[in-house]
């Protein structure tokens, strides 16, 4: 399963938020140690070894700015991250 970007954008917030450890960016293997934008994540689940954890991984969507998507609210056609119509009209809406 891939989950959507502005999905895991969210997620990563509110888990940030709540004090996690965050990590985003291509995984790569480099011998035997698996590394995250230069964070090197097994010395980091070893630090975590005999805890308790929650351990969210997911393959997060890759979005190529030239893609057009239909929006799910409006029904209008868009490309980029989000509908630039509903995005306008969340704006309005919380006052920002």
């Amino acid at each position: 399963m891939t989950i959507d970007h502005k999905a895991a954008r969210k997620l990563s917030v509110e888990a940030n938020k709540a004090g996690a450890a965050v990590l985003g960016g291509q995984l790569v293997r480099e011998g035997n140690r698996y590394m995250i934008n230069k964070t090197d994540v097994t010395a980091l689940l070893e630090t975590l070894l005999g805890q308790n954890v929650l351990l969210f991984v997911d393959e997060v969507e890759q979005f190529s700015g030239n893609e057009t998507r239909t929006c799910i609210s409006c029904g209008d056609e868009y490309s980029g991250a989000e509908c630039p119509r509903c995005a306008r009209v969340r704006e309005r809406l919380r006052g920002t």
